[in-house]
């Protein structure tokens, strides 16, 4: 990463690149960081940094106004890294118009901002790209199975428009690869979710704990649902 701008009211972003960069022996990369997203489309043409980090304010009036300016103006090819406080439908919206994109739930810290740029800008080869924009989070869940009259509590890690990520304390339901569950995810601000997925793997963490990763059975309702944020 050579090139970084920071869409930001503090240096607190910038402070955490430059620092982590010099713990890892890394040459500093070339950073700025400004309050405005006022730059029009010919800048972005003539200007485009390797990777955009946005630190996006908590008002929603705002943040539609940054979203605004995000699909008008920055080009689509622009690694985005959004940090924010909680998923909001615009926020979505903008995860699917941006290939590359991470969606960082705040605060985060630095060694976590710094690895979602460095995947952000890792080169892959055909096939390995990431299919869906990853949100990261730490939300609560609760996990139902056809199979089980019992529920389990969950914390969401990851959430996309195709599938999710979450752990739990241990296997209670005994989820197995192909089984057909239900999460209700708890969005802070916004109704509670709740989506039909098939467990794609079930992986063993430290103790009894468990990580499981599911696709959407319906990709294109779960993403309706998401977009709408009713």
């Amino acid at each position: 990463m050579k090139k970084i701008l920071i869409i930001s009211t503090s240096y607190d972003e910038q402070k955490m690149i430059q620092e982590t960069a010099r713990i890892l022996g890394q040459d500093p990369p070339e950073i700025k960081t400004t309050a405005s997203l006022g730059q029009d489309a010919i800048w972005w043409k003539e200007n485009l940094p390797e990777i955009l980090v946005i630190r996006l304010p908590k008002d929603p009036y705002l943040q539609s106004q940054f979203f605004s300016k995000l699909r008008i103006h920055v080009p689509k090819e622009c690694p985005l890294v959004l940090i924010c406080d909680a998923i909001l439908p615009g926020l979505m919206q903008i995860s699917t118009i941006f290939p590359k994109v991470r969606i960082m739930k705040a605060p985060v810290d630095a060694a976590e901002l710094f690895r979602g740029m460095e995947d952000l800008t890792q080169a892959r080869p055909a096939g390995q790209q990431q299919a869906s924009p990853r949100y990261l989070t730490n939300q609560r869940a609760v996990v139902y199975s056809s199979t089980s009259p019992e529920n389990m509590e969950a914390v969401l890690k990851n959430l996309s428009a195709t599938g999710a990520y979450f752990e739990a304390e241990k296997n209670s339901l005994g989820l197995k690869k192909e089984d057909l569950i239900r999460i209700q995810i708890v969005i802070t601000g916004l109704r509670d979710y709740t989506f039909n997925c098939r467990v794609v793997w079930v992986r063993k963490l430290e103790g009894d704990r468990i990580g499981v990763g599911v696709g959407f059975v319906d990709e294109d309702t779960a993403l309706e649902e998401l977009l709408k944020g009713k």
